[in-house]
């Protein structure tokens, strides 16, 4: 089985000059969750309309989270985004929402993502040593192993690379001591192609995807990717962002209708222009070809 375990995006939050003060930055970083959609039910049923003071991520000043939920916002006045971020714990309470809900959380991914984790459980007896000796491609050059009381963790690749990859396995009594973990942390470009993969393909391509570029020696490990996979584009990102625009029609229009009517937005073209086209700059005016 192949879920989400990790989701990061950027989103638009309003912005002046001048610093504002705590409770004007408290008041934006609130409207930034009006922008979640099928996300929302998340936030209402478990942050109870609160969100609370946390070590920021770098270099944002300012970081909030959701108690018991592992979904946080990183702010800072300085900036025009907010980085949001979905850890495994929150990537599981949207699965649990359904696929419009996930198929969201791909398509913010896609379109300003940062960072896109996925995890595969293998049932087998394989542990991460017999992967390191079967080996994977020779392109790929860093490694590390560690070994604890808790269990067993290879890395693969750099952690400071656009893609990176863990293979552990616990020691019992814990409740995942039967299965063999195999994780990839993707970032930047290449977490926004793959999401995109996997809004078309569904997770399990993506990740098979993801996985073909290591090239695995274990036969189990092979096996578990065996399938369709899709080729990745990260040079100059070119990728149509045709997935993008369809939930664009599909899921957040209806829902920012609902809120319209339900008063929750008072003034839709005031909210549009200042959380969805604030960033946007206005084209040159046309030049007078008649002057000379």
């Amino acid at each position: 089985m192949t879920i989400i375990d990790w989701a990061a995006f950027t989103l638009p939050i309003m912005y002046t000059e001048t610093q504002p003060s705590l409770n004007g930055f408290q008041i934006r970083v609130t409207a930034v969750l009006e922008q979640m959609c099928e996300l929302m039910p998340i936030i209402t049923a478990h942050c109870a309309d609160y969100l609370t003071l946390v070590t920021p991520q770098r270099p944002y000043r300012k970081g909030y989270a959701c108690p018991n939920v592992g979904f946080r916002l990183n702010a800072d006045w300085t900036r025009k985004e907010v980085l949001v971020v979905f850890n495994g714990q929150a990537c599981g309470f949207v699965r649990e929402l359904g696929n419009a809900a996930e198929v969201e959380l791909l398509a913010r991914v896609e379109a300003t993502g940062t960072r896109l984790d996925f995890a595969t459980d293998i049932d087998t007896t394989v542990s991460p040593t017999d992967v390191q000796e079967k080996g994977w491609s020779k392109r790929i050059i860093s490694k590390s192993y560690i070994q604890s009381s808790q269990g067993q963790t290879l890395y693969i690749g750099s952690r400071k690379s656009d893609a990176f990859c863990r293979v552990y396995r616990y020691h019992p009594p814990h409740p995942r001591s039967d299965k063999l973990r195999i994780e990839f942390e993707l970032k930047k470009d290449r977490a926004r192609a793959v999401a995109g993969i996997a809004i078309v393909d569904g997770v399990a391509t993506a990740a098979r995807s993801v996985a073909a570029r290591y090239e695995f020696g274990h036969a189990t490990v092979l096996e578990a990717f065996h399938g369709h996979i899709r080729q990745i584009k990260t040079e100059a990102h070119n990728r149509s962002l045709a997935s993008t625009e369809q939930w664009l029609l599909t899921q957040a229009a209806p829902a920012f209708l609902r809120l319209v009517r339900e008063g929750v937005i008072a003034d839709p073209q005031d909210w549009v222009s200042r959380y969805l086209l604030g960033n946007v700059k206005k084209p040159d005016p046309p030049k007078d070809l008649t002057r000379p």
